[in-house]
C-alpha cells in the first residue's frame, strides 16, 4: 500500500512497510523501443509504477515514451558537472518522455543507488525547467527504521523545486535525518543530484539535435 501526498505541487510517494517490496518486473506497457535494447549495455533499472507515477508528479500527464540518451559527445562536461566521469549505466541512459497529448511535462529517470545494505532505487521527476517534481523509492533494502526515515514526508518532500545546482547536502540545503540513515541518506541524495545533471544533459542534447 503506498499514500501520495502533494505538498506545494511537489508529489512524495511513500510506501507503507518498506520491506514488502514488489516482485513485478518492468511493466508491459512500458515503451522500450529496439534502439534502446540494443543501444545500453548496462543493466536497465526499471520503472516498476510508471502509471501511478507519472500521474502524481504529472497529473495532466496522459502518455509517456522511453528513449535512450547517448551522451558520449557531452563526457567531458557531464565529468566536471558530476564531478567523477559517468559510471557505464549513466551513457546511454533511459529517459522517461511524460506528455500530455502533444505537450512534453517533464521527463523521468530511475536510478540504482547503494544503500548500506544494498540497492536503492530512485524515481525522479522533473519538469522542462529542470526542477524536481517528485521523488519515489520504489524498492529499498533498508532496515525498517532506516526505511521510515528515508521515507518520510518532510524529507522526500525538501527535494521538490530543487535543480542541479542545488548542493543536496544534508543539513544544509536538505533537512538532517536520523543517525542510522545517514549514509543511506546521502546515497539517495547523490543519485537525485546525478539524475538532474544526466537529465539536463539529455535536454541539452535534444535542443542540439532540433536545430
Amino acid at each position: 500500500m503506498k499514500f501520495r501526498f502533494a505538498l506545494g505541487g511537489c508529489v512524495v510517494l511513500l510506501a507503507v512497510g518498506a520491506l514488502l517490496f514488489s516482485t513485478l518486473g518492468t511493466p508491459p506497457d512500458v515503451y522500450q523501443p529496439a534502439i534502446a535494447r540494443r543501444a545500453v549495455g548496462a543493466p536497465l533499472c526499471p520503472w516498476r509504477q510508471p502509471k501511478a507515477d507519472m500521474q502524481a508528479f504529472f497529473p495532466t500527464a496522459t502518455r509517456f515514451e522511453t528513449r535512450v540518451a547517448i551522451l558520449s559527445s557531452m563526457l567531458g562536461s557531464l565529468r566536471a558537472r558530476l564531478g567523477r566521469w559517468p559510471a557505464p549505466e549513466e551513457n546511454p541512459i533511459y529517459v522517461h518522455y511524460v506528455f500530455a497529448g502533444p505537450r512534453l511535462l517533464g521527463r523521468v529517470a530511475v536510478q540504482r543507488v547503494r544503500g548500506q545494505f544494498g540497492a536503492i532505487e530512485v524515481v525522479i521527476g522533473v519538469n522542462e525547467s529542470g526542477q524536481v517534481r517528485g521523488v519515489h523509492l520504489q524498492r529499498l533494502r533498508e532496515p525498517a527504521a532506516i526505511s521510515r526515515a528515508l521515507l518520510s514526508q518532510p524529507w522526500l518532500s525538501s527535494l521538490c523545486g530543487k535543480t542541479s545546482r542545488d548542493a543536496f547536502r544534508l543539513g544544509a540545503d536538505v533537512p538532517q535525518i536520523t543517525p542510522g540513515a545517514r549514509t543511506s541518506a546521502r546515497a539517495v541524495l547523490k543519485g537525485v543530484r546525478s539524475s538532474l545533471i544526466l537529465l539536463e544533459a539529455a535536454r541539452e542534447l535534444d535542443a542540439t539535435n532540433h536545430r
